[in-house]
């Protein structure tokens, strides 16, 4: 009886790991306090780690993450931040990438997939874009902050049939109702200075070498 528990605990474990396991993209820049977690498990990232489809990737104080999906996508996570890769299909220009913010700030870069197949979701309002470059934080729960560095942003706030526009470079600010153009304040941190000496992996503040 004994001889059968293995495979059977196995078997129960594979589909787990195995749909856990679709490639998103790869870690180009990290600091200390960056992790993944699959599942329940959560480990920390370090520059070169591959990042999975339907992880949560997230920061706590003194990490940030910068992430380059295979389409050429950028994603840089704030400290103190989360997101989820919801859904990535990318095959040479044709597929479609889905995220969540949990907490915190991203700003993300567009790569090679049509600009209608980007979606940011929230619990303040959906983003999708029709350009380049934008930054969102959510470190207040009922406001979501909009800065449009490059191109388009569309918001789309839960409560309300409108649609935002908002065309670079612009700062915006969305309740769950509608948004608003006002004077932007500062962006949010990319690579904080760690007090505790720690060190960083690739993140010496100049946005992981990227052109920046």
């Amino acid at each position: 009886m004994r001889r059968h528990l293995i495979p059977i605990a196995m078997a129960a474990f594979l589909p787990i790991c195995a749909g856990a396991a679709e490639r998103a993209g790869n870690v180009i820049a990290s600091q200390q306090d960056a992790y993944q977690a699959q599942n329940i498990m959560g480990f920390k990232v370090e520059r070169g780690d591959t990042i999975f489809q339907q992880a949560k990737v997230y920061t706590k104080a003194y990490g940030s993450l910068q992430i380059k999906l295979d389409d050429g996508s950028d994603l840089l996570i704030s400290p103190n931040s989360e997101i989820t890769i919801d859904e990535y299909v990318f095959q040479g220009t044709v597929g479609s990438l889905s995220l969540s913010l949990g907490k915190g700030a991203l700003r993300m870069i567009s790569g090679r997939l049509q600009k209608p197949n980007y979606t940011v979701n929230t619990t303040i309002a959906t983003i999708g874009i029709r350009g380049t470059r934008f930054w969102l934080d959510r470190d207040t729960p009922d406001l979501l902050k909009i800065w449009t560095d490059e191109g388009t942003v569309v918001a789309r706030p839960l409560q309300s049939d409108r649609e935002f526009v908002f065309v670079a470079p612009v700062y915006a600010e969305c309740t769950i109702t509608a948004c608003q153009i006002t004077a932007a304040p500062p962006p949010p941190q990319k690579f904080p200075t760690d007090p505790t000496g720690r060190g960083t992996d690739g993140a010496d503040g100049s946005d992981g070498g990227n052109g920046e």
